[in-house]
């Protein structure tokens, strides 16, 4: 009897996945955990915080107890006792329920090492879109050398292969900001390949045709969103005529540019909301930092956005949302590196009344309905964890997979 219930404890740990500890890594490591549970695998989400409360029965969700870091404010400190303390739990969980497939977040290579001590299969999870992977890659290898003093000052023109033209400052901050405010960060970034070639599958949270019907309840939140009192306020609204704004949960605005931002959106003579409510229907434009999340989501409801990046992938994405899918327009800095109240309110026109915002709309529409194609039967995304399930629990030979679109 003993042995019969040890059996079946384990079985509720057949895939663990491992997501670095932050909402813009959790949530879609969490989302691409309930397909695999759709299609009948037992996963278990390994967290760090016991205040994140999920919402997601399906799934097993296992805490380590991380004390030490709950006291400091400093992300480099943060960091540093994540990767000397985390691995040593790891290993204990694994050595205890003897999962077969670790799937880690691609910035935490050291996991890759603890999963084959065990006798584990690897799977390297990217969040980022494939195109900052590339540029990543690319630094990594040597084929894109960090940015010289000259050629940031004249905003030089990069070329990789099978993408389009990029200036220095569509790159994304970490590749030419050697030390920046977050060391720590930046080596995490850049760390992503130092071994991902070793791991037996390879995922990334993208797509070649946007998706129509996700689960956009993520279930862990880092705080409690009022959404009730929003709905019922947008409900109030005509359709497409309210600002959506959003800038991510880590990087922040200073006091000048957050001054200019509402005085910007003010001007429009619009109404603006500062929450979580993208997918409703009187929303009609997402003003954005272009993080990947908000950035999928946004594709994938249809919205025209304005992108206004902040730091690292964001910069890249707000290339690729104004200038290569056209779903929106990018905000212009002034000389002393502003986004002024008049350019805001240019934007913000643009995109919900200008010339362009008809083909703006239009974009956005057909990148919408191209999603409906990547999650049904036999679609894209559907094929690839396919193939992923049945090589790993249905006793066929292991392969390294295509990345999960």
């Amino acid at each position: 009897m003993e042995n019969h219930l040890q059996q079946k404890h384990d079985e509720a740990h057949q895939v663990l996945v491992l997501p670095f500890p932050s909402q813009g890594h959790i949530n879609p490591m969490l989302q691409f955990s309930k397909r695999l549970v759709s299609k009948g695998l037992k996963v278990t989400l390994i967290t760090t915080s016991k205040s994140m409360q999920p919402s997601a029965p399906s799934i097993h969700f296992h805490s380590i107890d991380f004390q030490e870091a709950e006291a400091t404010t400093d992300i480099n400190e943060y960091i540093r006792l994540y990767e000397s303390l985390i691995p040593a739990s790891l290993a204990q969980f694994i050595e205890k329920h003897r999962p077969k497939v670790l799937v880690y977040d691609s910035g935490m290579p050291w996991a890759l090492d603890v999963a084959k001590r065990f006798g584990l299969q690897g799977a390297s999870f990217f969040t980022q879109c494939w195109a900052v992977n590339a540029i990543f890659y690319h630094l990594k290898m040597g084929t894109l050398r960090v940015p010289l003093e000259e050629q940031i000052r004249t905003n030089a023109v990069v070329s990789l292969p099978s993408m389009p033209e990029l200036e220095i400052s569509d790159l994304p901050s970490a590749v030419y900001d050697n030390s920046g405010s977050y060391p720590c960060l930046w080596n995490l970034i850049r760390s992503q390949f130092s071994n991902f070639q070793k791991a037996d599958w390879t995922f990334c949270n993208t797509y070649d045709k946007l998706e129509h019907q996700d689960d956009n309840d993520y279930g862990l939140h880092p705080f409690k969103p009022h959404t009730d009192l929003c709905i019922e306020w947008l409900n109030s609204k005509e359709t497409g005529s309210v600002i959506y704004v959003a800038f991510g949960s880590i990087a922040g605005l200073t006091e000048e540019q957050m001054g200019e931002l509402a005085m910007g959106l003010k001007s429009t003579k619009k109404h603006f909301l500062w929450l979580d409510v993208l997918s409703h229907r009187a929303v009609g434009c997402f003003m954005t930092n272009c993080g990947w999340n908000s950035t999928l989501e946004a594709l994938r409801l249809g919205v025209p956005m304005i992108a206004m990046p902040q730091w690292t992938d964001q910069i890249t994405n707000a290339k690729f949302v104004a200038d290569v899918w056209e779903v929106g327009i990018r905000v212009k800095k002034d000389g002393n590196g502003i986004i002024t109240k008049e350019e805001i309110q240019r934007c913000v026109r643009e995109v919900m009344e200008g010339e362009r915002s008809l083909d703006i709309k239009r974009n956005s529409e057909k990148w919408r309905k191209l999603a409906i194609d990547a999650v049904d039967d036999g679609g894209s995304s559907d094929k690839n964890i396919e193939e992923f399930v049945a090589k790993n629990y249905m006793q066929l030979a292991p392969h390294h997979s295509p990345y999960y679109e």
